[in-house]
C-alpha cells in the first residue's frame, strides 16, 4: 500500500511503519531483557555469635586508662592503643536471664606510654588489664522484685523462696504473687492528716515534708521567736515599772532614789576644779 503512494507521501508512510512495527518489537525486546536480568545481590551475612558460651578467645581490646587517671582530659593517644586480651563469646541456651560471662579472671599490669596535647613530653605508666581464664553462663544481675531470688536451676528465673509471713513482722503479710511484704488492710478508710501520706514501710500515716515546707517552717519559727522575745521584753518592762511604783510609794524610811532624783538635781563637779583644789591643798601642805 505504501508503494502505491506518491513520493510526497513517503514520509507519512515511514512514520506509520515505525509506530506499527518497530515500536512493538522494541517494547517486546526490552521486556524480555528485564526478565532475563539477574536479581540484585544480597548483602553478606552478618557474623553471628556461637549458640553456646565458648571461649575465652583472643580479642583486641582498647587500652582504658580509667576515669581516675590524672590528666585524662588532655590525653591524645596511648602506645599501645589496644592489647589482645582473652574474652568470652556466645550465647547461653538456658534462658533469657543467663549471660555468657567470665567465671575466672586474672589481672596483670602492662606498660603504656601516654602522650598529652600541647606538649612533646610522654609519660610511662602501668595499666591493669583483666584476662579471662574461664567462661560460663551466669545469672543476670537485674534484681528481682520483693524477696524473690534468681534460681540457677530454673534458668535464673526469679523464684519466691519465702512461704510464710513470719519474716514480714507485725501488721504485714506476704503477697504470694509479688513475693513481698505488704501492709494489712486498713480497718477504716480515714484519710491521713494534712501533710501526711500513707507509708508502706511503717504501715501508718507518715509526715511528708518538702523543701518548701521546711523553709516556711523555719521562717515561722523565727517569727514566733521574735514575737516571744518582744512579749518577754514588754512583760519585763511592765514588771520594772510596777516595782518602781512600789518603791516610790514606800516612804516610811525616806524617799526612794527615783523620787530623790526627781526632787534634787545633783551636778557632778568639773574635773578642772577638782584638780586645782588638789594642787592647792598639796602646795599648802608643803608650805607649812
Amino acid at each position: 500500500m505504501c508503494l502505491d503512494l506518491p513520493r510526497s507521501h513517503m514520509g507519512w508512510c515511514d512514520c506509520v511503519v515505525l509506530v506499527t512495527v518497530i515500536l512493538p518489537l522494541y517494547l517486546v525486546t526490552c521486556l524480555a531483557c528485564d526478565q532475563t536480568l539477574s536479581p540484585p545481590a544480597q548483602p553478606p551475612d552478618l557474623p553471628q555469635p556461637a549458640t553456646s558460651c565458648q571461649g575465652p578467645f583472643p580479642t583486641l581490646v582498647k587500652v582504658d586508662l580509667g576515669h581516675n587517671f590524672l590528666g585524662l582530659e588532655n590525653v591524645v593517644k596511648t602506645e599501645p592503643a589496644a592489647v589482645i586480651l582473652n574474652r568470652c563469646s556466645g550465647q547461653c541456651q538456658g534462658g533469657y536471664n543467663q549471660l555468657c560471662q567470665p567465671v575466672l579472671v586474672t589481672h596483670r599490669n602492662i606498660s603504656v606510654t601516654v602522650s598529652y596535647a600541647d606538649t612533646d613530653l610522654c609519660e610511662d605508666t602501668w595499666v591493669e588489664v583483666a584476662d579471662v581464664e574461664q567462661c560460663g553462663c551466669v545469672c543476670s544481675s537485674t534484681p528481682c522484685q520483693g524477696l524473690a531470688e534468681r534460681d540457677v536451676e530454673t534458668g535464673c528465673v526469679c523464684t519466691c523462696h519465702v512461704s510464710n509471713s513470719s519474716q514480714c513482722g507485725d501488721q504485714r503479710h506476704l503477697s504470694p504473687h509479688l513475693c513481698e511484704c505488704q501492709c494489712d488492710a486498713r480497718e477504716d478508710n480515714t484519710p491521713c492528716w494534712w501533710k501526711h501520706d500513707w507509708s508502706e514501710q511503717s504501715c501508718s500515716c507518715a509526715l511528708q515534708l518538702t523543701r518548701s515546707d521546711i523553709f516556711y517552717g523555719i521562717i515561722s519559727l523565727l517569727c514566733l521567736a521574735v514575737c516571744l522575745l518582744a512579749l518577754s521584753s514588754c512583760y519585763t518592762r511592765r514588771q520594772a515599772r510596777q516595782l518602781q511604783k512600789t518603791l516610790d510609794s514606800n516612804t516610811t524610811f525616806g524617799l526612794s532614789l527615783n523620787l530623790l532624783k526627781q526632787l534634787v538635781e545633783i551636778k557632778q563637779p568639773k574635773l578642772s576644779k577638782l584638780r586645782n583644789s588638789k594642787t592647792n591643798g598639796v602646795s599648802n601642805g608643803n608650805g607649812v
